[in-house]
């Protein structure tokens, strides 16, 4: 055997290994695709027409399309990371929101049946509304604060109130209740009879003045002023108004 014949084995034995596999592929592989309607498009490529049932693991090492819809259940625990971004219309966990689980619409719209627990920061720019009663801390009566679904708010620990407060029910203070608001004031000196600003929009319903020079003196309040016919006085008097 010459050399050309020994090169010309050498090449048929190296050939022989891809003529099996092309064998293979056309004799074995590409009529079972075929059975399962689908369609093999180049190395690794298959493309699947009809539904196709893996009872081993599914590796998928490159990316996948699924451009139509996929439905089924998956039994199992599903491990990995998603490091790419899950794109869905909708999605509902458990029986879904009115049931047993969660609902995200494609609106953005979050509702779940159960408990909520964050364990970092929350942010809620739009408006927020609490349908029953509200605790902050351990609650009123503990160590916090409880805002019931009535509109009932109770602290156990100090309030500060930068701005203005207005009250327009009866005001407890230490066991005492105000039905309405007080006014006060002081003067260096009071003349008989002069009159004296309470600042109420209205008549309040009862002014004091003191000292009170004279025993029998009486006062007159009126819807803005009041005063007092008592004789003049050259040392301060203190007063107060309330409603």
């Amino acid at each position: 055997m010459d050399n050309k014949q020994k090169i010309v084995a050498v090449v048929l034995v190296l050939l022989a290994p891809f003529a099996a596999l092309l064998a293979f592929n056309a004799l074995v592989f590409q009529p079972q695709i075929a059975e399962l309607g689908a369609e093999a498009r180049g190395l690794g490529l298959v493309k699947f027409d009809n539904p196709v049932l893996m009872n081993q693991t599914l590796k998928v090492n490159g990316a996948t399309t699924l451009s139509g819809g996929s439905t089924g259940d998956v039994i199992g625990n599903v491990t990995g990371d998603l490091t790419g971004i899950v794109t869905a219309t909708s999605a509902t966990v458990g029986g879904g929101f009115g049931s047993t689980g969660c609902t995200i619409s494609a609106a953005g719209v979050f509702q779940c049946n159960g408990a909520a627990t964050i364990g970092g920061a929350a942010t809620i720019t739009g408006t927020t509304t609490l349908i029953d009663a509200t605790a902050v801390g351990g609650g009123f009566g503990d160590t916090g604060c409880t805002l019931s679904a009535a509109g009932v708010l109770q602290c156990d620990g100090a309030a500060t109130i930068g701005g203005a407060a207005t009250v327009t029910g009866t005001l407890t203070v230490g066991g005492e209740s105000f039905s309405g608001a007080v006014k006060y004031g002081t003067a260096a000196t009071y003349a008989n009879q002069a009159a004296i600003t309470h600042g109420f929009a209205t008549t309040p319903t009862v002014c004091i003045l003191q000292p009170v020079r004279d025993v029998t003196s009486t006062l007159t309040i009126g819807a803005t002023t009041f005063s007092s016919d008592m004789a003049s006085i050259a040392t301060p008097i203190y007063w107060m108004c309330g409603k």
